[in-house]
């Protein structure tokens, strides 16, 4: 992996996180703050990010789910921690 491919996965994770965070508190502050709502907007944003972003990264946008890579070897420990910190 090059330097500047490991620097788009490092922002595409940063923006799939702030994506989904923002997804998250604007469905839950919102009228309809359903937690059915709530799941089904979570889910289909992540399921966007990972269209669009998912050629850049591995898609992690919950720390998690990189948390369990790395228990399960699937990834290394900077990356992990690197994923983790953006």
């Amino acid at each position: 992996m090059t330097n500047r491919a490991k620097l788009a996965a490092i922002v595409a994770e940063f923006l799939g996180v702030a994506a989904l965070t923002t997804v998250l508190l604007a469905i839950s502050k919102s009228g309809v703050g359903f937690s059915f709502f709530i799941a089904s907007g979570v889910g289909l944003s992540v399921g966007f990010l990972a269209l669009i972003l998912g050629s850049a990264s591995e898609a992690h946008y919950n720390p998690a789910v990189t948390l369990g890579l790395w228990t399960t070897r699937k990834i290394g420990t900077l990356q992990g921690v690197v994923y983790i910190a953006a």
